[in-house]
């Protein structure tokens, strides 16, 4: 009993001469000269608003490149590139969990291989990688060496994916391909104001009362040194002297009006200053000493307090003898100044980074 009314209901079609009668319609507007004008004002209209979107498109990914911030990476071809580099000269990928646990040292994990997706981590053999590690979130911090010997520092956050075990209990980790690439590397030094707690101990002299040797630098004898002009030593009551900033190529003093009071000091631009600067390092749980020589590039007196902030370019590093002499030998800084200090800088850097969100 359906089928009649099935036959009956006509199915809609688009017949030939429905259509011959469009195309009719159409050759009637280009041979009308009433409506061939708002048939070329509507191409046109179509026309200037395809431009428009293709400009405000273009413009819109120039606007949200200009906007991330100097040293982010998002485009993938670039990251890669950079870990290309990083897997070349065999760089170390320092691993740490997310959020960050200071109790525990980073991970130093050699990168195997860059993959489309992931990336293969072998962390160190005293690391128990476990499977409680897939799903963590991570972040890696690596440095690359540029030409003319310039050093760049790396930081991202990833995910583990998996944790296998090769031949001889090798683990490896594959953690997702970073989506954002964060060079911390300024142009100049990185310059940050670590804790006073970082800071275990600062003595300092001025280099002209110090005995010299043929070369005009401080003797190799520590025995012939004089005591100290000011010192810092942590947990005193009284220190007047503060390290308010720290780079890679120099610091700056702070020296109270105290400690200045009363002492015959002369203090000149391009004077030298030596100073002593143990450093604590999160990471190893230990002390980082360095022999600075320095030239002092600018000085000012506060107007109220009348306290001193002199402004140090590093232009020596000594280095103590190892047969437990107590002598130091004397290398001049280059133009990218030291780079166990540039890396000690750059750790704390990162940890202030996390902390309060500093760039």
């Amino acid at each position: 009993m359906l089928r009649p009314f099935i036959q009956q209901t006509p199915a809609p079609s688009f017949d030939r001469p429905f259509l011959n009668e469009i195309k009719e319609s159409f050759q009637q507007l280009w041979h009308s000269p009433e409506a061939l004008p708002y048939l070329l004002a509507t191409l046109l209209a179509i026309f200037f608003v395809v431009l428009l979107g293709l400009l405000y498109n273009r413009f819109a990914r120039h606007r949200y490149k200009n906007v991330l911030p100097p040293g982010w990476y998002v485009d993938a071809d670039k990251i890669q590139e950079i870990l290309e580099v990083a897997l070349e000269q065999r760089s170390k990928f320092e691993l740490r969990f997310l959020p960050t646990d200071y109790t525990r040292r980073a991970a130093a994990c050699t990168l195997l291989d860059i993959g489309a997706e992931t990336l293969t981590l072998e962390p160190p053999t005293y690391v128990e990688a476990g499977q409680n590690w897939v799903d963590r979130e991570i972040e890696c911090f690596f440095r690359i060496n540029e030409e003319r010997g310039q050093v760049f520092f790396y930081r991202f956050t990833s995910t583990i994916r998996t944790v296998s075990y090769a031949p001889q209990n090798i683990a490896r980790v594959e953690v997702e391909f970073p989506k954002l690439l964060h060079n911390h590397q300024k142009r100049g030094f990185l310059r940050i104001s670590p804790p006073a707690h970082l800071f275990m101990g600062v003595a300092i002299w001025l280099e002209r009362s110090l005995p010299q040797d043929e070369r005009g630098a401080p003797v190799a004898d520590l025995s012939r040194w004089s005591k100290p002009l000011f010192t810092y030593i942590p947990d005193k009551k009284s220190n007047p002297v503060q390290v308010k900033n720290i780079s890679a190529g120099g610091l700056r003093l702070g020296i109270e009006r105290s400690a200045v009071k009363g002492r015959d000091i002369e203090m000149r631009l391009s004077d030298r200053i030596v100073i002593l600067l143990d450093l604590y390092d999160p990471d190893s749980e230990r002390k980082k000493r360095f022999w600075l020589r320095c030239r002092v590039q600018n000085f000012q007196e506060d107007f109220d307090t009348k306290d001193l902030e002199i402004g140090l370019q590093f232009v020596g590093v000594g280095r103590l003898e190892e047969n437990g002499e107590k002598r130091v030998t004397w290398f001049d800084v280059g133009e990218d100044g030291i780079e166990p200090m540039a890396v000690w800088v750059m750790q704390r850097h990162l940890e202030l980074f996390r902390e309060k969100g500093l760039d």
